[in-house]
């Protein structure tokens, strides 16, 4: 299970990234990004509602349930990334990187539950 949910995140990061290549500065970034994971979720309902029915039993390989948040840590990392460039670079005024990356991913997550 753990190798379908790499698939679907891979997926839809190839998917986004692709969108987010052509964007000018880094809110431009995080203006396509949502629409971007919304395309995506529209156009591969079947599978993200798999993802999801993975989420809800997830367990390690010796039985223990895996908290949801888990797979989105690298998630994070990539909104951080955009988020501290367009900081530094005076594009975004100050604010807790990673607070507002988990904050955005949560967003995009409760897409995927709507």
């Amino acid at each position: 299970m753990e190798k379908a949910v790499e698939h679907v995140y891979s997926s839809v990061g190839h998917f986004v990234l692709s969108h987010l290549a052509k964007a000018p500065d880094e809110r431009a970034a995080l203006r396509t990004h949502i629409p971007a994971v919304a395309d995506y979720m529209r156009e591969h309902h079947d599978q993200l509602l798999g993802l999801a029915g993975i989420f809800n039993g997830m367990q390690s390989p010796v039985g223990v349930r895996v908290p949801r948040a888990a797979p989105s840590e690298r998630l994070y990392e990539g909104i951080e990334e955009c988020l501290r460039a367009g900081r530094e670079r005076g594009v975004f005024r100050g604010f807790d990187v990673h607070v507002t990356a988990v904050s955005l991913q949560a967003s995009i997550d409760g897409m995927f539950e709507y």
